[in-house]
């Protein structure tokens, strides 16, 4: 039975058709969950998660419908489009790290004093 159980993990993980693109899904499901965890408890950061999550998911739509326009005869601007959300999306990101980034500088101020 274990040996079923490694053999489908392997089959999953590292024997990947799209090995970048399941690194890629994982990076993104753990930044999403980090910064929905921070949103939550922060009051300062959900506006900018709730910008971050509506230009990800539009992105994501336009770069879905993007093959179907395209036989469909329409403009080819859903590309431009949702590298534009993308983009718009993870510069949303920013307000996460600065978060993330003020508390370990206030925790490195607070180390500083306690060594003196």
């Amino acid at each position: 039975m274990q040996h079923a159980q490694l053999s489908l993990h392997l089959l999953l993980t590292d024997a990947s058709p799209h090995p970048s693109a399941d690194t890629d899904c994982g990076c993104v499901v753990c930044l999403q969950s980090k910064f929905l965890r921070h949103a939550l408890t922060h009051a300062h950061l959900r506006p900018s998660f709730r910008l971050h999550l509506t230009t990800a998911v539009a992105g994501i739509g336009f770069f879905a419908f993007e093959d179907i326009a395209n036989a469909m005869g329409w403009p080819a601007v859903l590309h431009s489009l949702w590298h534009c959300l993308s983009a718009m999306a993870m510069g949303c990101t920013n307000s996460l790290l600065q978060h993330l980034e003020m508390a370990l500088l206030v925790e490195g101020v607070q180390l500083q004093k306690s060594a003196v």
